[in-house]
């Protein structure tokens, strides 16, 4: 399978280099059209939507409630937590009165939405209207007006809980009671009052079965010298503080006993409890507002007068309770100050809604920096300091942005698929599809450096080859992705299927990309190679020339036509200080030059010798250096000099001048690279005794 592999990747590379503009943009335009389908993106940030399972439990019932009573029916809650500074404890009178004063705070929050008079939204509140509609006219009335909000707080362990019921102002009643608040409510002397009512019997009823007695009346106050204080509270007369932890021990009650049931665990936090099972510490304290949802808010306006003048619809409702959730989330989190004791945060459901957005949002900013800190590195990684025409800077940031586009389709599609996006998709897949597209084109991009020096391929044959060494890899390895992710998709959990999928999308296309359009980006750059034009700046052709002539004096014409006539036989040459060249030669007779070899031995240098200095003799040297001083000294058949120009120099006699110094330090940064690092220094470290033991200790 492997060598039919190699086949077809050699002919496709093969056909790739051939028509490689029109690969390029016919890849290029398939992408970019791909990325259209990113205008019908859908960022799912329900939390419903995105983390329960599909089929389970939690879903059915989820569906059983909502087709029975309804899309957005039941109650929301909103938490207000505390907690102390500096790990104090809570349980102290200006701590509970901290939170007392929130929860008043919170009670008179208003929202002014629509131009339409002040909404004050209702808190959820038991439905006993239907019990009470047989009774007179007055009575509902009543009842009405002191139908308390359903509120979790620890502060019903206490009379002061009941200021946080309400009504805000009193309800005069013409049976006895100058005014009713839950602060002076008995609910046992107001039915007794109301004995001669028709059916005040149901009612009585209704209460005893509930647990509703006394109400606030016989529970302790946090300040017992309060004038409202009621003469029924246990500390009234002792004014002696209440016991916090053994009050808020096994939890509080409501109004309503057997049914308004507090749980310790609801409301206490961090408890801490003495061998008798008392708490004596705790670290923080909560509770729960329940507001009404957006179906019940919508049917409590739907036929007021306040809504006549607009289109009142649930999806208004829903943004009426969306407004007052954030304006609850910042005054109680603005409670808070240098002057408290204690640290006041709330939550709701719009809290963590908001929170769910800011992450499902892009971050161009930080897409953009992690793209431009890889397209960074892929030039400096594939830089060729000591030669600008072989230098492959210009492909790696081309590759990169190829894989930014492919990303960028990839999602395209995924949109057009119906999939949706979240917080998983905008945060994590860009950055993962970056690496693994990069990876890919990295190795292709060494190969095809490899080719490039390898003068044994075709140049016709360069891609195929290219191709057909590393293609093969990366066509497994991304199918192996690719199935790895697309078998995650049978998780039920909607967001990581979401996330599996879109990735194994973005591998195919990554895939698709560095196979055949990348290649098509690489034959291109060959162009550039062959015309000897400098990567990055190719509008520049290079003056580097591996074979360049180098004359030490200009061609007589007599040299020409000794060039162009068969060499003389050769004789020995005369004596080195003769006043002048036997004639019969027809050379060029240079000055006196020395051989040497550089200080690091990676080239020779050919310096001017000092005036009187003999020259070397052949019998002395080796082989190279016989061959170096016949060249030098004009032997006949050695008119010229070919030689790299790198490695030619001319120097003072004078030893070595600072602009050879600076030419061999220009000369080691320039040849500086990521192999020469690894070479220099990182593999002998570790080949170090010390490192080596570390290593195998880890």
């Amino acid at each position: 399978m492997r060598w039919h592999l190699q086949k077809y990747m050699y002919k496709i590379g093969c056909f790739i280099q051939l028509h490689c503009g029109k690969v390029l943009f016919v890849g290029i335009l398939m992408l970019c059209m791909c990325c259209v389908g990113l205008k019908t993106a859908n960022i799912e940030t329900d939390v419903k939507e995105l983390w329960v399972e599909d089929g389970g439990r939690l879903s059915k019932e989820l569906k059983y409630t909502t087709d029975t009573l309804g899309e957005g029916s039941g109650t929301t809650s909103e938490l207000i937590i505390q907690t102390p500074q500096k790990g104090e404890n809570l349980l102290t009178v200006e701590s509970l009165k901290l939170h007392l004063e929130v929860l008043l705070k919170v009670k008179s929050l208003e929202v002014d939405l629509y131009g339409i008079c002040k909404y004050k939204i209702l808190n959820f509140s038991p439905k006993t209207k239907h019990i009470l509609v047989i009774l007179s006219c007055l009575f509902f009335q009543i009842i009405d007006h002191i139908l308390p909000c359903v509120i979790i707080t620890p502060l019903d362990c206490f009379w002061d809980g009941a200021k946080v019921l309400g009504p805000t102002h009193s309800v005069a009643t013409a049976i006895g009671f100058p005014s009713i608040k839950w602060t002076n409510l008995n609910p046992i002397k107001f039915v007794q009052l109301m004995k001669d009512h028709p059916n005040i019997e149901m009612v009585e009823k209704m209460l005893n079965r509930s647990g509703i007695t006394t109400a606030y009346q016989e529970k302790p106050c946090l300040d017992p010298t309060e004038f409202h204080c009621p003469d029924t509270a246990p500390n009234k007369q002792s004014l002696a503080p209440p016991d916090i932890g053994a009050l808020l021990t096994d939890g509080c009650y409501g109004f309503a006993t057997k049914y308004m049931h507090w749980q310790e665990d609801l409301i206490v936090g961090g408890a801490q409890k003495n061998k008798t099972g008392h708490i004596v510490r705790a670290e923080a304290l909560q509770s729960i507002i329940q507001l009404m949802a957006e179906q019940d808010f919508y049917t409590l306006w739907h036929e007021t007068t306040k809504t006549q003048s607009i289109e009142w619809t649930k999806e208004k409702a829903k943004v009426v309770l969306e407004t007052w959730q954030r304006k609850f989330t910042e005054v109680v989190n603005g409670m808070t100050n240098s002057s408290s004791v204690d640290h006041v945060y709330a939550f709701s459901s719009t809290s963590l809604l908001d929170i769910m957005k800011e992450f499902s949002d892009v971050s161009v900013v930080r897409v953009a920096f992690g793209y431009v800190l890889m397209i960074f590195y892929a030039c400096i990684s594939l830089l060729r300091w000591q030669n600008g025409v072989q230098s492959q800077s210009g492909i790696g940031m081309a590759g990169v942005l190829l894989v930014a586009l492919s990303v960028a389709a990839g999602l395209g599609m995924c949109s057009v698929l119906g999939i949706s996006f979240n917080a998983s998709t905008t945060q994590i897949i860009p950055f993962l599809a970056l690496g693994l597209g990069v990876d890919d084109m990295f190795l292709i991009a060494h190969t095809y450096a490899e080719n490039g020096n390898n003068k044994n391929i075709p140049h016709a044959e360069q891609t195929g080859e290219c191709l057909k060494r590393t293609g093969v890899s990366v066509l497994l390895t991304s199918i192996s992705n690719m199935l790895a992710f697309f078998s995650a998709a049978i998780i039920p959990i909607p967001a990581l299927r979401s996330f599996s999928l879109q990735a194994g999308i973005l591998i195919f296309f990554n895939l698709a990309s560095v196979l055949l359009v990348y290649p098509a980006i690489c034959s291109w750059d060959l162009k550039r190679r062959d015309d000897k034009r400098i990567d990055i700046f190719c509008c520049f052709q290079s003056f580097e020339n591996k074979n360049m002539v180098i004359e030490l004096q200009p061609r007589s014409r007599e040299f020409e036509m000794h060039e162009q006539s068969p060499p003389p036989t050769y004789s020995p040459p005369p004596p080195r200080y003769s006043p002048s060249p036997p004639p019969s030669y027809n050379a060029v007779i240079m000055h006196n030059t020395v051989a040497q070899t550089a200080l690091d031995g990676s080239h020779a240098i050919t310096s001017l010798a000092h005036e009187g200095t003999p020259p070397p003799s052949p019998a002395n040297s080796g082989s190279i250096l016989s061959t170096l001083f016949g060249i030098l000294n004009g032997i006949p058949g050695t008119n010229y000099l070919t030689t790299a120009s790198s490695q030619q120099r001319l120097t003072v006699p004078d030893g070595i001048s600072f602009r050879e110094r600076f030419a061999r330090v220009q000369r080691e940064c320039l040849s500086t690279s990521l192999s020469s690092l690894a070479t220099k220094y990182y593999g002998p470290f570790l080949q170090r005794t010390p490192v080596k033991v570390i290593n195998i200790v880890e």
